[in-house]
């Protein structure tokens, strides 16, 4: 009886600590958080290589940076994708916006022997790009060119990747690169998962372009790793 009141007490109190850590974090365990989480991962996970990470200059040039970890699809010949992500806006100075939420989707032809799940990372050079995303939905390959990026962390970035059009692509499945052909794929804002995170109904352009919102702990890790990536 006495180790039964004492292991009975043991949970009593780790139930206490886990409560206390959620209440003084509220956000820490939701869905969004955890998105923001597997983004620095799938970030850290496609430039872990020298050979094959994106290069630290196109990094810094970018406009934007959106990353889908685990967009979910599959097929053959014929695939089809879906997915959830963030986006972050880049303005002078190398300051960067809080995360905001998106949604990645369509069907495309010519996915390498069919997966399940694959990390995306988009690059977008040009403040249109992101400003046709804003106004609902942005269609690659319609809306903006969409291209496989250069790789190399080191590579030199010549003029011809300043074109303001291209949106630069990179995707890795199972830690290794997959070639995905994203042309006719649309991304959208999700401003239910921003007003989840963020707790008022904040617009996409609420929170990357005017700064009406400040990161969560998870978001403010993000935007140190790719700021760090571009001065390593």
């Amino acid at each position: 009886m006495k180790k039964l009141m004492v292991f009975l007490a043991l949970i009593c109190f780790v139930c206490g600590i886990i409560h206390a850590a959620q209440a003084a974090d509220p956000k820490a365990n939701t869905t969004e958080e955890r998105l923001l989480i597997d983004a620095k991962t799938v970030f850290n996970s496609i430039n872990n290589s020298i050979e094959m990470g994106i290069p630290r200059g196109l990094v810094y040039t970018a406009q934007a940076i959106a990353i889908f970890p685990k967009t979910q699809g599959g097929g053959i010949v014929v695939g089809g994708m879906s997915g959830r992500g963030v986006i972050l806006y880049k303005e002078k100075d190398d300051k960067w916006s809080a995360p905001a939420f998106l949604r990645i989707a369509g069907a495309s032809f010519g996915f390498q022997l069919g997966f399940q799940e694959v990390d995306i990372v988009l690059v977008l050079m040009d403040k249109t790009n992101v400003d046709g995303l804003l106004k609902s939905k942005l269609k690659l390959g319609a809306d903006a060119g969409v291209s496989a990026g250069p790789v190399g962390r080191e590579a030199t970035i010549g003029t011809d990747l300043q074109a303001k059009s291209i949106v630069y692509s990179y995707s890795k499945s199972r830690g290794v690169y997959v070639g995905l052909k994203l042309s006719g794929t649309t991304v959208t804002p999700d401003e239910k998962a921003n007003k989840a995170l963020y707790g008022e109904d904040y617009t996409t352009q609420d929170i990357i372009f005017d700064n009406k919102v400040k990161p969560s702990k998870a978001g403010q890790d993000l935007i140190k790793t790719i700021k760090e990536y571009t001065k390593k």
